[in-house]
């Protein structure tokens, strides 16, 4: 495997074993995966926030290489925006 990064940091053979390990425990979402790792790690932003895009970002990456496998998403996804201007004719709002 080539050496994996996320923001900068190198991904140690340890701490895949680990995401591994959280990511097969069974009946989870990706949120809760992400949520874990980031804990487990200590991955944190300046604020204190956990660092869940980014690795949600990693744990895609990690499943298109194969490296694990992630629960199916639960929502596909969400359209981000205001309503398509056909819609917002058809209620009224003009």
């Amino acid at each position: 495997m080539s050496e994996l990064t996320v923001r900068g940091r190198p991904l140690s053979a340890e701490q895949l074993a680990l995401i591994r390990a959280i990511a097969s425990q069974a009946g989870q979402t990706r949120y809760a995966i992400s949520r874990a790792v980031c804990a487990r790690l200590g991955w944190v932003q300046p604020n204190g926030r956990p660092w869940d895009m980014a690795c949600r970002y990693l744990l895609l990456r990690l499943e298109r290489q194969g490296l694990l496998t992630l629960p199916p998403a639960r929502i596909a996804s969400l359209r981000r925006g205001p309503p398509p201007l056909s819609a917002a004719l058809a209620s009224g709002h003009t």
